[in-house]
């Protein structure tokens, strides 16, 4: 979006936020013209949304758009909510989040609005800024794969506008909770492994598993980080960049989810993930832990999600057709 409209759109965003009656209709509108795509409209038609859950979707998925603004006011308009689109059409001087002009406020709330103390302005430089990725650690002899970017119509929710509730800090003798405060709780990391080089054992529909979880740990405020198709030297190199300490200094939580095949291993029968080049994993010595002895994830949850066969009794499973999925915490 450019650069005038997004502001406007920013310094809009609670109004808007508060004030579209009619997002379903809009969204409709919007994907009509083809300005959203079939999976946003889905994304903010989706049954159980609140209305400010459905305008804050709607929203996100708007401010990347270009060239389409006044298609985006147009839509407002067409369904009903007048109020909006005089916000955002051009030439207007909408006061929302950023601006200087006070909202007007009703006499008869006046006095109601005094009594409960002064706002604090907002500005432009209230919005929390977009968390940029560490920069990738060097781990000595190994060459590191990069990640992948998940599918673009699954990259969409932003974090930094989700609202997160307060919750009380560990403490002895009471309930416990984790505190999750932070714009950011932490990183997740997505491991999918789909090709296996033998199209009998290429994991069909992984892919969307996969963009279906970058879509719940982003919404959830975690920095998702996707690798694909991973060897097996190559997955332990990547267990050990995102278990060093250094990762997790500020973080409140990590996630991990792994999509591969799996099996049991011959010797110990325990359980493992292959590589995309059948070499083994083991899940508990050589994968949880190694995120156990991270010193910065101590006091921190730590939830590991599995989808792999286990295998038989008697040789690893490959065939794809037995998915099981577990999941660990600690």
């Amino acid at each position: 979006m450019e650069k005038e409209n997004k502001d406007k759109l920013i310094k809009n965003w609670s109004f808007i936020t508060e004030n579209t009656n009619n997002v379903i209709r809009v969204a409709e509108i919007l994907f009509g013209k083809s300005v959203l795509t079939r999976i946003e409209h889905e994304e903010v038609t989706l049954e159980g949304l609140t209305r400010t859950q459905r305008n804050r979707k709607l929203l996100e998925h708007i401010e990347r758009k270009r060239n389409v603004f006044d298609e985006i006011v147009k839509a407002f308009r067409d369904a009903g909510d007048e109020e909006v689109a005089e916000r955002l059409k051009p030439g207007s001087g909408g006061c929302g989040i950023g601006s200087t002009a006070p909202r007007t406020v009703p006499d008869s709330s006046r006095a109601a609005s005094s009594s409960s103390g002064s706002r604090v302005a907002m500005d432009a430089t209230s919005i929390p800024p977009r968390i940029k990725r560490q920069p990738p650690v060097v781990i000595p002899g190994f060459r590191l794969p990069q990640p992948v970017t998940p599918s673009t119509d699954f990259i969409h929710l932003n974090i930094h506008r989700f609202v997160h509730s307060q919750t009380r800090e560990l403490s002895p003798g009471k309930d416990t909770y984790y505190r999750m405060g932070k714009r950011c709780r932490g990183k997740a990391l997505i491991i999918n492994n789909v090709d296996y080089g033998n199209p009998a054992l290429v994991r069909h529909g992984s892919n969307i598993d996969c963009d279906k979880l970058t879509v719940l740990f982003r919404g959830l405020s975690f920095e998702t980080i996707v690798y694909k198709n991973l060897t097996g030297i190559e997955l332990l190199q990547v267990v050990a960049k995102y278990a060093l300490p250094e990762m997790h200094r500020e973080s409140e939580a990590f996630m991990c989810a792994i999509l591969a095949h799996g099996g049991l291993d011959k010797d110990d029968q325990s359980e493992i993930i292959l590589g995309i080049d059948n070499q083994s994993v083991q899940i508990n010595n050589e994968i949880l832990m190694a995120f156990q002895k991270c010193t910065t994830l101590g006091q921190k949850p730590k939830v590991f999600f599995i989808q792999a066969c286990r295998g038989s009794q008697s040789s690893v499973c490959l065939s794809g057709r037995e998915i099981h999925a577990f999941v660990f915490c600690f």
